[in-house]
This record gives C-alpha cells, structure tokens and sequence, in this order.
C-alpha cells in the first residue's frame, strides 16, 4: 500500500537524520515524499478536494482580478442547487490559492504546497518537545501523525492547516522555546486566517496554565481545591451546558459569528462510539504510567491528560450527530503523537530492549487504527489511493 510505504520511509528517513545531523537532505526528504504523496493524489482522494479546493481554483483560473475572484459565486452542489462565494472561505486559504494558479497555475502543486503547510509545522512543533528530541524520537511522532491524522488531513485541509500552525504555537508556549510569544501571536493568526475554528486554540493555554501553575480555591480550612480539580469540573459542566442547554451552544457560536457554519458540529446526543472504547486502555495507562514520563516530559503530564479526555469527549459528539463532529476532536488527537511516545515509554518491565518493544505496541496499536478507520471503514474518503494520471 502506498500510503504506509510513504509513511515508512519518511519516518525512516527521518530517524536516520536523528542519527546524523550533517545529513540534512535525509530531513528534507522525508518531509516532501508525504507531501508529494498529497500533490500526486487525483481529486477523489479526500471530499473537500473535489467539494471546494479545485472550484475555488478553478475560480481564479477564469477571474481577471483578485477581486473577480474573491466574489465569484460558485455551485457547491449540483444536487441540491447550493451556492457559496469564494470570499465565504477565510481569506489564507483563498489567497494561497489564487497566488499558487497564478505564479505556476498547477492544481497538483497547489496539493502539494497546502500539504507542506501541514506537514512543517507539525515536524517543528514536535521538535520543541524535549522529551521527544533528546529521545531521538521525532520520527516515531511523525510516523503516529502518518498513522492517526494524515488521510483526514487529506481532507480537511483548511482545518489541519489551522490545527498544525496552532500545535506549533503551544508547543513553543509550554516548552518555553525563544521568542515564545512571537511565535504564538504568529502561529495564531496564521491559524485563524485558514480555518475560523482556531478561536478553540485557548483551550489548550488555559488548560496548560490551570494544570502546570497550581493554585487553590479556599473555601474554609477543610474545603480546598485545586487548579486541577477545577479545572475538570468546569469541562465537564461546561461541556455537557454547552451541548444539551437548549440554544446555548447556537448562541455562543453566534457571538463568535460562526454558528452558520459550524452548529452541525455540536448537534446529538451522548453515546459510547467505538472511538471511545478504543481510548478506553489509552487513558487507563495514563493514570497508572506516570513514571514512564521522563523528567522533562512529567511536567507535562497532567496537560497530555487534559488533551486526551477532551479528545475522548470530543468523539462522542459524533455519536448520533453528524459526522462533522468528529472534526472536533482533531483539535486535540494532534498531541497524542507527543504523548503517546512519552507514555509508552519503558512500558514493558523487560531487560532486553524494552524501548524497543515499547515502540513496536504502540505502532502496531496506530497501524490497527489506521487499518480500521481508512481501509475497513473508509472514512475520509482517501483509499484507495489514486494518482491524478493513469498508470
């Protein structure tokens, strides 16, 4: 199969430059073949491809001017008649758009550019975890990423745009890397300007200031709590108010002046989906692992948790609701491929290379995943995979 032959060796590759820095074209060829991969996909793979991107290029193909082009009304579906501007999508995306048909006017590049604005954030992302870097296991993030989140990034493109610049901007937060702020404040526009669902990117600072800089809430002498505890009570409260109070939700997302387009995300009802019985072991191991977090990766610990159970959360807005609202969830699953490493880390008390059987649990474990969900299921619409030319 194509695609786990890519993420294979991309991930090797990308081992291998762990192994010996001097070789920089191991990295950078490791970070184009997933990306080429995109570029050389035919329009079917991934329903947005065909849904928008190609009408919106096709746009610019018959404008005269940038401003023709961002008023062209265009048919989204014939079938049922609808009609949607160009300047209905957030201006990054269109302007990436019309900018890659003018300069090369090739639709197949423009697959492989908007996969790039994937791809490198998240490598640069992941290398700010120094649990990760030190470990030499930058490639192991990449190939989860492969195996979790790629094909759905072949979809939803503007989304995972939006979500890898917003997983940069909080790596840089909680790993105080240089310049820590700048990054933040750019990563965060950058995300807005492709997908107006990055306003859900203060979850993950609140969340990591509530969990790492500890406080407590006095009451009386025997009525403590905690930063932590608070913290989950408002997720929990909020959420289920958010979801179930009748109009709230539809009021919330009109005050951000988004509710037309994202309300069908938030619609059903509670259920036990088989996502979430899949997380059932993973956070279980959480709870009872913490020693498997390496000293620099502990500090973090409690945030990985957070992001997981929102994470499960998320998937059961898709149990009965729309299959939209599992897009929610992307927000979130996008940290397991840092947590996860951390987690498994050690997992076998074995003398003989217990790393080593560690990695192989977990990869097979995100292989099961990747077979259920892409080949078994189909979700995404991205396998079988097509080349844009005939063989």
């Amino acid at each position: 199969m194509i695609y786990l032959i890519v993420f294979f060796i991309s991930s090797f590759l990308i081992y291998l430059y762990e192994k010996n820095k001097t070789k920089r074209m191991l990295l950078i060829v490791g970070l184009l073949l997933p990306c080429i991969l995109a570029g050389l996909r035919d329009i079917s793979i991934g329903t947005d491809v065909s849904w928008y991107v190609k009408k919106i290029f096709d746009a610019s193909v018959f404008s005269n001017n940038f401003r023709d082009y961002f008023d062209t009304i265009i048919l989204n579906n014939p079938a049922e008649g609808l009609l949607y501007r160009v300047s209905s999508h957030e201006f990054g995306f269109v302007m990436v758009e019309y900018l890659t048909q003018r300069i090369f006017n090739n639709f197949q590049l423009l697959l492989f550019i908007l996969e790039g604005l994937i791809i490198i954030p998240v490598y640069f992302a992941v290398k700010k975890f120094d649990s990760i870097r030190n470990e030499k296991k930058i490639w192991l993030s990449m190939l989860l990423y492969y195996l979790l989140l790629y094909n759905a990034g072949l979809n939803a493109i503007r989304q995972f745009i939006s979500i890898s610049f917003l997983f940069y901007g909080v790596s840089c937060f909680i790993n105080n890397s240089e310049k820590k702020y700048q990054n933040i404040i750019v990563s965060f526009i950058v995300a807005v300007l492709f997908h107006k669902s990055s306003w859900m990117g203060i979850i993950y600072y609140v969340g990591y200031c509530f969990l790492t800089k500890q406080f407590k809430l006095v009451f009386s002498n025997n009525r403590k709590i905690s930063s932590s505890m608070l913290l989950l009570i408002l997720i929990l409260t909020g959420g289920l108010m958010f979801l179930y109070i009748p109009g709230l939700n539809g009021l919330i997302l009109s005050f951000f002046n988004i509710g037309y387009r994202y309300s069908s995300y938030i619609k059903g009802t509670f259920g036990i989906s088989g996502g979430f019985v899949f997380c059932i072991p993973i956070i279980f191991i959480f709870f009872i692992n913490k020693k498997n977090f390496k000293k620099k990766a502990r500090k973090n610990y409690l945030f990985y948790i957070y992001c997981y159970i929102l994470y499960m959360l998320c998937i059961q807005l898709s149990t009965g609701a729309t299959l939209n609202a599992s897009r929610l969830s992307w927000n979130f699953q996008i940290f397991n491929i840092v947590s996860l490493p951390c987690l498994f880390n050690n997992l076998i008390n074995s003398k003989f290379e217990s790393k080593n059987i560690s990695n192989t649990i977990l990869i097979c474990m995100c292989l099961f995943y990747w077979f259920y969900k892409i080949v078994y299921r189909g979700y995404y619409d991205t396998y079988p995979y097509k080349f844009f030319f005939q063989i």
